[in-house]
């Protein structure tokens, strides 16, 4: 019987002799034989093409001749963020960048930041979040037009950071007066709600933030945006049913324990409302945060329905433009103050209303945390999108000035009687001097 177990266990130790290169003596009363172990993970040997191997932080210079590419890699892990720098180029000259396979003109998953195409002795530079552990291949290209033989160019790849666009390919879906962008070959992604401003009420006015929301999508995330109203009643309406009705139908491809709003201006002003919702429908039992930016009343809320808004992350974002009143976000900021609220206020200086249409930066780096704490439990993320502020006192405000300073005022009353809609009128006092 022992001389039995004996081949038994040689027999499986020849078998596996080439599947692992570490082995672990293991004693059986008075059989000694050998099983195989892992060790931590370790790139896999690159494959054999004319690629040039890269490592984190190191700057890599090569000449691409005309006509054609220069090719490099490096081992990324999923959940990495990177960032690609092409500069010192002498000549027109492409970036291009692709996860797990060769990258060329035609397939990449991150296009350079300039569109592809830089200029002359310009720099390139190209970010993004890998979803696998895979190589990740860059490619100098350089045209076969113009007056350059070649593009002499330096590559670096060193570690990025949240406000980096992510790894899926994004499609686009409209319903109605919903337009909804979603990550291609994901099973269930969280959900993302974009309420727009008072002028997006067409999808070709929309289109303005069609690259915020691409940009969102990309990191793993189905957003759904809704059309402004173009009549004063239908700004201020607050039935969200065609945002809950598109989520129940597509339920089965939404993660909706996981829900967010971001709201812009008027869209910001509404999102107090769309959070309430998805709350009583159910949807955010895992996880849910608010963003308002430069938002305007909170529509449809008066104080108790603000009180009782309970487990949210909320980041008020203000552009400190002279257009909106602060003291109606320092109101706004002061009432959220349910169960479970974990809350930043954040004011980006020399900003006009409007900054929402340049993106990414800078505001999508506390947008993308805040999205990844919320709705992928990413830790790291926290202290960058809610620390620092407090429940009660925001940092880093504005001083507001006299009411008639503001394009939009502070007095509720005085607005709504201006434009006929006293069916708003609620108890909250927008100019009361909370800080």
């Amino acid at each position: 019987m022992q001389r039995t177990i004996t081949l038994f266990l040689i027999l499986i130790m020849s078998t596996l002799l080439n599947a692992a290169t570490n082995w672990a003596v293991v004693v059986m009363g008075d059989i000694t034989t050998f099983v195989p172990y892992k060790t931590s993970t370790q790139p896999p040997v690159p494959e054999s093409d004319n690629s040039i191997l890269l490592s984190l932080g190191k700057a890599q210079s090569g000449v691409a001749d005309r006509g054609t590419y220069s090719y490099y890699k490096m081992y990324a892990h999923a959940g990495e963020r990177i960032h690609i720098d092409l500069y010192n180029q002498d000549a027109n000259g492409n970036l291009y960048v692709k996860v797990g396979s060769k990258a060329s003109k035609e397939s990449y998953d991150c296009k350079s930041e300039n569109g592809g195409k830089t200029h002359s002795a310009e720099n390139d530079s190209c970010s993004l979040l890998v979803d696998k552990d895979s190589f990740v291949y860059i490619a100098v290209h350089a045209p076969s037009y113009g007056c350059f033989n070649n593009v002499q160019h330096t590559v670096m790849v060193y570690k990025g950071d949240y406000g980096v666009k992510g790894p899926y390919e994004v499609s686009k879906y409209d319903s109605g007066n919903t337009r909804s962008y979603y990550p291609k070959n994901l099973d269930k992604s969280p959900i993302v709600i974009f309420l727009p401003g008072w002028f997006d009420n067409t999808f070709d006015t929309l289109v303005r933030h069609d690259k915020l929301l691409r940009h969102i999508a990309s990191q793993g995330y189905t957003v759904i945006t809704k059309l402004a109203g173009t009549t004063m009643d239908e700004h201020f309406n607050v039935d969200f049913s065609d945002v809950l009705n598109l989520i129940s139908d597509h339920s089965s491809d939404l993660d909706t324990k996981r829900v967010g709003v971001i709201g812009w201006s008027h869209g910001g002003g509404l999102s107090f409302s769309m959070m309430r919702e998805l709350v009583n429908a159910g949807y955010g039992t895992k996880g849910r945060f608010i963003m308002p930016i430069e938002p305007m009343f909170a529509i449809g809320m008066n104080q108790q329905y603000m009180h009782q808004l309970n487990n949210i992350n909320f980041v008020m974002m203000r552009f400190e433009s002279l257009e909106e009143d602060p003291r109606t976000n320092f109101v706004e900021y002061k009432l959220l103050d349910g169960e479970n609220i974990d809350k930043n206020y954040i004011n980006l200086e020399k900003h006009e209303h409007d900054y929402l249409k340049n993106v990414p930066k800078p505001f999508s780096k506390p947008m993308d945390a805040l999205m990844a704490y919320t709705l992928k439990d990413d830790q790291d993320a926290h202290d960058i999108a809610l620390e620092g502020a407090g429940k009660e006192n925001p940092k880093n405000v504005e001083t507001p000035l006299d009411t008639g300073s503001y394009g939009t005022s502070c007095a509720t009353s005085n607005y709504w009687a201006n434009h006929n809609v006293e069916s708003v009128v609620n108890d909250i006092d927008y100019c009361a001097e909370v800080y």
